[in-house]
């Protein structure tokens, strides 16, 4: 498969056909797909950590937390509409950490294969 397939594959499993969606959302699909390849990590962890991620990046205020995943530095960097993202090998590819109610760390693999139910339910344990 090449890594545009790998990275269509991405975006079909975590959109609707037709979505109109935002930049960020659409960076963080392509920073995440194209890290996973890169790094020959299965489409189906790819397709799972992204939708995590993008849940995160929706529902940051519900649960007064931050995340920090690495590859999405490169955002901070930029901010043009015409945005293209090369490749850069970084570290923590394949965890996100999460900052719950300012000072809680929690890491989350994507070799966990977290559902976002499952998510859910371990930060709710995790801030008890």
């Amino acid at each position: 498969m090449s890594e545009g397939d790998y990275i269509e594959l991405v975006f079909l499993k975590n959109l609707n056909e037709g979505e109109d969606i935002p930049d960020r959302v659409a960076h963080i699909i392509t920073i995440v797909a194209t890290q996973f390849f890169h790094n020959k990590i299965p489409i189906t962890n790819a397709c799972l950590f992204t939708k995590l991620l993008l849940y995160l990046e929706s529902e940051k205020c519900k649960y007064v937390l931050s995340f920090i995943y690495s590859p999405l530095d490169v955002l901070k960097r930029e901010n043009d509409f015409l945005w293209e993202y090369t490749y850069e090998q970084c570290r923590n590819v394949e965890t996100v950490g999460l900052i719950l109610m300012g000072n809680k760390h929690l890491l989350i693999s994507q070799r966990e294969l977290l559902t976002i139910e499952k998510l859910n339910d371990r930060i709710k344990a995790f801030v008890r």
